[in-house]
């Protein structure tokens, strides 16, 4: 196998340290929902399952923010903070966190996500011009990285890079869980539906944060 394939990409020991501490702190965090609330369900709105999807989209964030001036080179740079992002906005979406900046939470400064709110002459324009810089701003963040980092996915997948096919199924889970919930709503059972959504999205949140976790560890060439 070429250098930094798949068996080397396993890392060394602090991977299994970065991880031990990660799963800990994953562990931790389940313990106080389940204390902070004993009858808290598995499935559904605010069940075990969707929290615990928020707590490892917190911890790949963290991580990959964290690690952004620790890497060693630049294009590693830039792609462990392209993930650190997606994975920090993954985690705001399951918190519904787009839905608080409204109007009726954010008052004056609250946004709508309709083309109407946007051509109301009744809204003001330095509330649009926030929002648009912040929209521009964020576009920014998500675009520049993987241009900076110019990733070779395919070449990365061929060589069999770890965290390249981490990356790649965690997308797929993903992809699964968002299928089942916007396109095949009421094709199922309800309760059969909501199970699929509900792990391929954990599925897709753990192998993401194991994806960041190697390519720390060790980047692809």
């Amino acid at each position: 196998m070429p250098e930094g394939g798949l068996i080397r990409s396993l890392g060394g020991p602090r991977t299994s340290v970065i991880a031990l501490g990660v799963l800990l702190l994953f562990l931790a965090g389940v313990l106080a929902m389940l204390l902070a609330d004993p009858a808290r369900g598995v499935w559904g709105e605010d069940g075990l399952i969707e929290e615990s999807q928020v707590l490892i989209w917190a911890q790949s964030g963290l991580i990959g923010l964290a690690f952004w001036w620790a890497c060693r080179a630049p294009r590693q740079r830039w792609l462990v903070f392209w993930l650190g992002l997606l994975a920090a906005l993954a985690g705001a979406r399951e918190l519904d966190l787009h839905i608080r900046l409204n109007p009726q939470s954010l008052g004056e400064w609250g946004v709508r996500y309709r083309l109407d709110w946007w051509t109301d002459g009744q809204v003001p324009l330095k509330v649009k011009a926030a929002w648009a810089g912040a929209a521009v701003a964020l576009g920014l963040a998500l675009s520049v990285p993987p241009m900076l980092a110019r990733p070779r996915p395919f070449r990365w997948l061929r060589r069999g890079h770890l965290a390249s096919w981490l990356l790649s199924c965690a997308f797929a889970c993903l992809a699964l869980g968002w299928v089942m919930d916007d396109v095949l709503r009421g094709a199922f059972e309800s309760h059969v539906q909501l199970d699929v959504e509900e792990l391929a999205e954990l599925a897709g949140a753990v192998l993401f944060l194991f994806a960041v976790l190697f390519w720390i560890s060790e980047p692809p060439e």
